[in-house]
């Protein structure tokens, strides 16, 4: 049996996707070395359709293209995107599009 070292990061919602979520952090145990695109897998299997609405595009089941991932404050987009691997401790947020006048 393999022995799977885990690790917790801390998931921040922001703007539409907290109000869809009704929460706007939580913690998420993922194993050790995970990408970003595995937390998302395990944000879904979590929530269902609540995270499904907020955050996933609906004709692909991706992430939304809207959405700005950062780690830690940076765009996930400017590290490796969704296959930017975690360390123990780091924040993901989620970030929908501003808008305003």
């Amino acid at each position: 049996m393999r022995n799977v070292s885990q690790m917790r990061v801390v998931v921040g919602y922001l703007g539409q996707v907290r109000v869809n979520m009704s929460i706007s952090r939580e913690e998420l145990l993922l194993e050790e070395h995970s990408a970003i695109r595995e937390a998302v897998e395990a944000l879904h299997r979590k929530h269902g359709a609540r995270f499904s609405n907020a955050a996933l595009d609906r004709q692909t089941g991706e992430l939304s293209p809207y959405l700005v991932v950062t780690v830690n404050g940076v765009n996930a987009y400017e590290i490796k995107g969704l296959d930017t691997v975690l360390c123990d401790g780091d924040e993901v947020v989620f970030v929908p599009p501003l808008t305003g006048g």
